[in-house]
């Protein structure tokens, strides 16, 4: 996986750390907003899941989880199909 340190989402810039929770995105009004992505112990597909899942919440946060985990899904599902996959290091 590609170490990417910082993303701009719809006009905000967010940090990204890879680490041991299964996501979390900080809408937070603090300048410093963060996404962190879970790596260890999870599949390649689930990384995937949960890195599209919390990049729908970072670029709309009026979206419902529920919504945002059924859009996730089906953007994740279709990538997979598509062959993407994680660049081993």
């Amino acid at each position: 996986m590609k170490l990417v340190r910082t993303h701009t989402f719809n006009k905000r810039k967010y940090k990204v750390y890879l680490g041991p929770l299964k996501g979390v995105t900080d809408i937070g009004t603090r300048p410093s907003l963060s996404m962190l992505i879970r790596t260890s112990g999870v599949s390649e597909r689930t990384i995937l899941n949960v890195t599209v899942h919390e990049a729908l919440h970072a670029c709309d946060w009026d979206k419902s989880e529920k919504k945002v985990d059924r859009t996730a899904n089906d953007i994740s599902r279709f990538l997979w199909r598509l062959g993407y996959r994680i660049e081993k290091q």
